[in-house]
């Protein structure tokens, strides 16, 4: 009986977390600098945040941990996560968290 009343709290649990309304709000940090398949990955996440959740906030840490420690941040948007380009520059191509603007420091 116990293994019964288990299932149905981990299906319960599971419903709660799938499209109900709830707002979640999720940090995206790498440490900086390149990483093949970073941006694709981040893609993924965010695409699956943005399908599970109505509302979904993802905060996007500039110039890695340097951006955690000084709060230097930014709300992304779903536009931010358009599609990745084999070939293309990570650094040209925004969001691996988020990278540093021209004549940050």
């Amino acid at each position: 009986m116990a293994e019964k009343e288990k299932l149905e709290r981990e299906k319960s649990e599971k419903a709660k977390t799938e499209k109900k309304g709830g707002r979640i709000r999720v940090g995206m940090l790498t440490s900086g600098g390149d990483c093949q398949a970073l941006n694709a990955t981040m893609r993924g996440i965010a695409k699956a945040l943005y399908n599970l959740y109505e509302s979904v906030d993802i905060v996007g840490f500039r110039d890695g941990y340097r951006g955690l420690m000084y709060e230097d941040y930014r709300l992304l948007l779903k536009s931010d996560f358009g599609h990745t380009h084999a070939g293309r520059h990570p650094a040209r191509h925004q969001p691996a968290a988020v990278q540093a603007d021209d004549g940050a420091g």
